[in-house]
């Protein structure tokens, strides 16, 4: 029984020594990227979280003038569906 941990053990050092196997590598540098961009979507959520709101985007009717501008530049209906997609 100790004959077979200590082969065991022998084998299971020679195989730590071996270079990794190509799927190995694949696999580390998918985990990496896939690290990484967690890590970039985190940082993204993070930033949006500390955008400043400002009281004419919480309400445009009360600044009708602003709403207004807005809806000239952008068009009444791409407007609308841009403050809904906000603050829905």
């Amino acid at each position: 029984m100790l004959e077979n941990k200590r082969r065991e053990q022998h084998k299971r050092r020679e195989l730590a020594l071996l270079p990794p196997s190509d799927l190995e590598v694949k696999l580390r540098r998918r985990q990496q990227r896939l690290h990484v961009y967690e890590l970039e979507q985190k940082k993204r959520s993070e930033s949006l979280l500390n955008v400043p709101v400002y009281p004419c985007e919480r309400n445009p009717e009360a600044y009708p003038e602003l709403f207004l501008a807005m809806t000239r530049t952008m068009g009444t209906h791409a407007f609308m569906k841009l403050y809904l997609f906000i603050f829905d």
